[in-house]
């Protein structure tokens, strides 16, 4: 079988917005990226990342376009992406960064930490998730559909499977950087995550007028909810306090 979808306009787009575009020329202008991916030709996760510490100083030549539509290989979905190395234009594969680090910002705090030995108590971060899809199941059953439910294969599974690992990540990220806040005696405002349900209609291939008014409205929705309101302003009188007078850092 090949993946469901082609990543011809994908590639395109990427390459409209971004042309030539490096990482190091998000390093020019004062700023850092943290972009995950899976390298499927050495078996282990990429994090390529603007080369902003010492020690830094292997990704900076990669394409922006290449790296972007190979941390949005989402498996089943898209094909596998081939990315030439900078440095002596190996090949090598890759497939969706979501399949290990769908909630990033756990990432994005220990390169603060370590590499930008920004201490916890200066850093906030603020987490917007994408829908997520519900993957509990909350039913039992009985008998032939019992075993059917449990002794389930790869057709069974399908598209679902996919989404069960991506989403799965999110959660662990999210509880662990609660937890970290917390053992410092950080405030409830320091770690803040959005999180946006699935609604029917909704999927990662689904791209109608429909769908995209959907998500529009979600966005609207959202930022209409007085606690949601509430949350964001505490959150970003913090980071105000704490940079005042400084270049404003968020992850």
């Amino acid at each position: 079988m090949i993946s469901l979808y082609s990543n011809r306009e994908l590639r395109s787009a990427l390459s409209d917005v971004f042309g030539d575009l490096t990482l190091g020329s998000i390093l020019e202008k004062g700023e850092y990226a943290v972009i995950p991916a899976f390298c499927l030709t050495t078996g282990r996760p990429r994090i390529f990342k603007t080369d902003h510490a010492d020690g830094l100083s292997r990704h900076n030549q990669y394409s922006i376009g290449d790296i972007a539509l190979a941390s949005s290989a989402a498996p089943i979905y898209f094909p596998v992406v081939e990315v030439k190395t900078p440095d002596d234009a190996r090949v090598e594969r890759y497939c969706d960064g979501g399949i290990f680090a769908n909630h990033p910002a756990l990432l994005g705090l220990a390169e603060a930490l370590y590499h930008l030995k920004r201490p916890l108590t200066e850093i906030k971060i603020l987490s917007v998730s994408t829908p997520r899809s519900m993957v509990a199941e909350d039913f039992s059953a009985v008998g032939f559909v019992r075993r059917r439910v449990l002794r389930r294969g790869l057709f069974a599974w399908r598209r679902s499977l996919a989404g069960l690992f991506i989403d799965s990540t999110s959660d662990i990220s999210d509880e662990a950087l609660r937890r970290i806040f917390f053992a410092i005696g950080g405030s409830k405002s320091d770690y803040q995550r959005i999180v946006f349900p699935r609604p029917q209609g909704l999927d990662l291939d689904i791209a109608t007028t429909n769908a995209t008014h959907t998500l529009e409205t979600m966005g609207v929705e959202k930022g209409s909810n007085r606690e949601v309101r509430d949350q964001m302003e505490v959150f970003f009188k913090e980071v105000a306090k704490a940079t005042y007078g400084q270049r404003s850092e968020i992850l």
